[in-house]
């Protein structure tokens, strides 16, 4: 449509954020993320183009209000609850050998960069998870929850494609 068209362009244009929120028709979270266009992959003649884009910040919106057919919102940014790294060792260090055996089963041959993610953003980036899931992790205030529910998801999905398929991984 010609109004994300021009919030799109208007984010590359201007480098700035845009906002995204998982809505349908029976659910409207007041929860979001901005997001920054890294990469433009293609730009077609009907002004449409393939776009890599990166999530920012989460944020919680205070007032929506339309504007020239495209919704805008007030927002707040929202701060995730840190942890020290002596509470998330050990949970980080679980999603961080499930997280390598998906991208293993999935067939992906180049982890070269994928070893040093401590994030739950990082493991979740690479992985076309269910929007329902991004939500719960965008809504959950807590990193360490965040990397629990990673956790738990990798070990459902190495459960159903098999683990005895995956090669060790060697520090």
């Amino acid at each position: 449509e010609d109004r994300y068209k021009d919030m799109i362009n208007s984010s590359i244009n201007n480098d700035t954020p845009f906002g995204i929120i998982l809505r349908t028709k029976s659910y409207n979270p007041s929860i979001g993320c901005t997001a920054k266009v890294i990469k433009v992959e293609n730009e077609y003649y009907t002004g449409e183009l393939d776009i890599v884009i990166e999530g920012v910040d989460r944020f919680n919106v205070l007032e929506r209000y339309k504007l020239d057919d495209l919704w805008h919102a007030d927002i707040e940014v929202v701060n995730s609850k840190t942890v020290s790294s002596d509470d998330t060792t050990d949970i980080l260090s679980s999603v961080q050998d499930k997280y390598i055996k998906v991208l293993m089963l999935s067939g992906d041959d180049d982890l070269s960069t994928d070893f040093d993610r401590t994030l739950s953003y990082h493991f979740s980036s690479k992985i076309l998870l269910p929007l329902s899931i991004k939500q719960v992790l965008i809504e959950t205030d807590d990193e360490t929850k965040r990397l629990e529910i990673l956790d738990n998801l990798f070990e459902q999905v190495i459960e159903k494609l098999g683990h005895d398929e995956i090669p060790s991984v060697k520090d």
